[in-house]
């Protein structure tokens, strides 16, 4: 009887295993989600909360651009074509329901995230939301990066990343077509040149990765401004403009570099988002940095995406490169 009831559980997982590798792939662009709720809720508390969150502008881009685009739609319209979704949150208002929020991996789409906020009431449902915004935005965010990391596993270059782990013992999952540009003994470039056509004419798009490393010393290493600091004197070493006596350098133009503390694989990392500028030329965009201690090999280690494509939004290329720097692994 032991061995019937544990062949009947060894035949669910397979069965389960094989209803997740049937199920078809997400849909939608990066950055988009899909809320279901009435048209009546959508234009009350419980929408303008939502937007009050997700269509928040991204932080430090040179141009306004919203966190994500917003597809509203009620659960009448809401079929399969809709239900494939990269990113869904349902709105479920049930009389007497405790208020709760659920997540869900992969419901109705391989790597689709959706997540369900259930109250008794709109003005419940909008409070809730309110109390947890912030952490909604970063889990479908979170959502976002692990996509495209998934992807660059899938499509990157993977002479590159041995190479990484062979001369500098850390991983990194980067973008297809990417290549080292530079190499040396703690500095590395990798770029990512492409073009794009707009106006009938073909634009630049530069995407890069900048990583470097140094002896860990003692945890004022880590504070942000001496992190900005060091930040300038490579990038005036190493990363030269296309005119003479041009570098790479943070600008202070406008608004100023944000920085936070972040747990990053279960230790102690800093964040900074900012503008870059290259003096001495007019070039110029995102950059978004992690800086973290290495514990294995004693350093500190700085892995930073930069952005330039002066003709198009940067909102997903930065999120692209953010990707990257975020699959950092030490071994």
């Amino acid at each position: 009887m032991r061995k019937f009831v544990l062949l009947l559980i060894i035949v669910s997982l397979i069965a389960c295993e094989s209803n997740q590798d049937y199920k078809m792939g997400y849909s939608g662009s990066p950055n988009e989600i899909v809320v279901v709720t009435s048209q009546e809720q959508w234009a009350g508390w419980i929408g303008s909360t939502i937007q009050k969150y997700f269509a928040e502008y991204e932080t430090i881009l040179p141009q306004a651009e919203r966190k994500f685009w917003i597809i509203n739609i009620d659960e009448e319209n809401f079929g399969s074509l809709f239900q494939t979704h990269r990113n869904v949150m349902l709105i479920d208002i049930k009389k007497g329901a405790e208020p709760k929020i659920e997540f869900q991996n992969s419901k109705w789409a391989k790597e689709q995230l959706v997540c369900k906020i259930i109250a008794s009431s709109d003005k419940e449902c909008a409070k809730l939301l309110d109390e947890n915004g912030s952490e909604l935005v970063y889990r479908f965010h979170q959502a976002e990066i692990e996509r495209q990391i998934a992807k660059n596993e899938k499509f990157g270059p993977p002479n590159l990343s041995d190479k990484l782990f062979t001369n500098h013992k850390l991983k990194l999952t980067t973008q297809q077509d990417s290549y080292i540009a530079t190499d040396s003994s703690n500095f590395i470039w990798i770029r990512l040149e492409r073009e794009q056509q707009l106006g009938g004419f073909e634009h630049q798009i530069s995407q890069g990765i900048l990583i470097y490393y140094y002896d860990y010393k003692d945890t004022l290493q880590l504070d942000p401004s001496r992190l900005i600091l060091v930040r300038d004197s490579v990038t005036k070493r190493n990363v030269a403009g296309p005119s003479q006596g041009s570098y790479m350098t943070i600008s202070t133009r406008g608004e100023l570099p944000a920085y936070q503390p972040i747990n990053y694989n279960g230790g102690y990392a800093v964040e900074i988002k900012g503008l870059w500028r290259m003096e001495n030329n007019f070039m110029g965009g995102p950059f978004i940095s992690l800086t973290t201690v290495d514990t294995l090999n004693h350093r500190v280690v700085t892995v930073e995406g930069y952005v330039f494509a002066p003709q198009f939004k940067k909102r997903d290329y930065l999120y692209e490169v953010e990707a990257v720097i975020k699959s950092l692994k030490f071994k």
